[in-house]
């Protein structure tokens, strides 16, 4: 399956975006085009399209100790985490949310080369 960025990009709103050399924040899209937002810009929300921006996002593993105690849901069993967890858990989509909102790659958009590893920006 040939992974396209503008199916995925609506599950990461309100997460930072390389637009050329600036960051900007992703605010919204239509699946062809989008809205950002940046200080260089000012208040003003740009329209550009999805083709000229790249999500930055964090591989899951980023996840630091103490976002994996901040929500213990995801805790298995005191300080262990398991992210094969998810895979049991029958209502997942509030730790999906979870994941989602603070900008983890859960469909592998960095590998592909759709997405920025936020660990590697200074």
């Amino acid at each position: 399956m040939n992974k396209k960025i503008e199916d995925y990009l609506h599950l990461y709103l309100g997460c930072d975006v390389k637009w050329g050399a600036d960051t900007v924040r992703l605010i919204d899209t239509d699946g062809v085009n989008c809205n950002v937002h940046g200080e260089f810009i000012g208040t003003t929300k740009c329209n550009t399209s999805i083709k000229n921006i790249s999500p930055i996002l964090r591989p899951l593993s980023s996840m630091t100790i103490d976002e994996k105690k901040a929500n213990k849901d995801f805790m298995a069993i005191g300080e262990k985490f398991d992210l094969h967890f998810f895979e049991e858990i029958v209502d997942a989509a509030k730790y999906y949310h979870w994941l989602l909102s603070k900008h983890f790659d859960l469909f592998g958009l960095i590998e592909d080369g759709l997405a920025i590893d936020a660990t590697t920006l200074k």
